[in-house]
C-alpha cells in the first residue's frame, strides 16, 4: 500500500516538468549550406563559327615575259568563310588559360584582278581562290572568372587555286597553280562563358599560306603567288 501512495506522488511530481519540456521550441533540422564552385575554363569544347575573310593575294612576274622581272599585281577580295572546331583548355591556379584548337573553315573567295601590260593597251588578269582552310593553334590567355582574353598562333593550310589569263594570248601568258598550301597564322580573341557549358567569342586572324611558283609554261612563262588572308568571326562552343 506505501509503494502505492509512492509512485503517486511521484507522477504527481513529474507531471509539471512533462508539460514544461513540451512548452520548449524545437530546433529546426540542419541543413547543409550550398557553396557555388568557381567557373573553371578546363576542359574540351566543340563549336563551330562564321565571319568574313579577305585576301590580298599578289601575283608576281617571274621572267618578264608578261612585263618586267619582279612586277606585282595584286588580287584583294573578301566573302564570307563558316567552320568547325574542337580543343581543349587547361587553367592553372593563377588564371593563366593554355589551350589547344583545330579548326577547317570552307570559304567562298574567289577573286580575278584585270591588269594592262607596261607600255600596251592589251589586258591580262590575275585571280585566286580560296576553297577551305585549316588550322592547328595554340592559346595562351588570361581569365576574367568567366572573361577569357586570348592570344593564338600556330599552323595554317589550306586548298588555292591561283591563275594568270591573257585573252591576247592564252598560249604564252595562262599559267596556273592548284593544291594544298601550307604556312602559318597568328591572331587573339575575346570569349565569355554565358553558362557553365555554353561560351561565345570573337576572334581575328592573320594567315600566310606562303609563296606557290608556277611551272614554267611551253613559252617560257612563270608566276609566283603570295597568299595572304585576313579573318574576322564569331564563333559559339559547347564546353564539357
Amino acid at each position: 500500500m506505501k509503494l502505492k501512495h509512492y509512485l503517486l506522488a511521484s507522477t504527481i511530481c513529474v507531471l509539471p516538468f512533462a508539460a514544461s519540456a513540451a512548452d520548449l521550441p524545437v530546433k529546426a533540422p540542419y541543413s547543409p549550406v550550398a557553396v557555388a564552385v568557381p567557373f573553371t575554363w578546363t576542359g574540351f569544347y566543340v563549336g563551330g563559327s562564321a565571319g568574313l575573310i579577305s585576301q590580298n593575294t599578289t601575283g608576281t612576274d617571274i621572267n618578264g615575259l608578261w612585263d618586267n622581272p619582279g612586277d606585282t599585281w595584286g588580287v584583294p577580295g573578301i566573302s564570307g568563310l563558316f567552320g568547325i572546331n574542337v580543343g581543349y583548355n587547361y587553367q592553372l591556379s593563377n588564371n593563366i588559360v593554355l589551350g589547344l584548337e583545330a579548326d577547317y573553315a570552307w570559304s567562298g573567295i574567289n577573286n580575278t584582278g584585270t591588269n594592262l601590260y607596261t607600255g600596251s593597251s592589251s589586258n591580262f588578269s590575275v585571280s585566286s581562290k580560296l576553297s577551305s582552310l585549316g588550322t592547328v593553334r595554340g592559346r595562351i590567355g588570361y581569365a576574367f572568372d568567366r572573361a577569357l582574353v586570348y592570344a593564338t598562333g600556330g599552323f595554317a593550310f589550306g586548298h588555292v587555286e591561283n591563275a594568270t589569263n591573257g585573252p591576247s594570248d592564252p598560249a604564252y601568258y595562262n599559267v596556273s597553280t592548284s593544291g594544298t598550301q601550307t604556312g602559318w597564322t597568328v591572331g587573339g580573341g575575346l570569349e565569355y562563358a554565358v553558362t557553365n557549358n555554353w561560351t561565345v567569342r570573337a576572334e581575328a586572324l592573320y594567315v600566310d599560306l606562303g609563296t606557290k611558283t608556277t611551272a614554267i609554261n611551253n613559252s617560257g612563262c612563270a608566276f609566283g603567288f603570295k597568299n595572304t588572308y585576313t579573318i574576322g568571326r564569331l564563333g559559339l562552343n559547347y564546353k564539357f
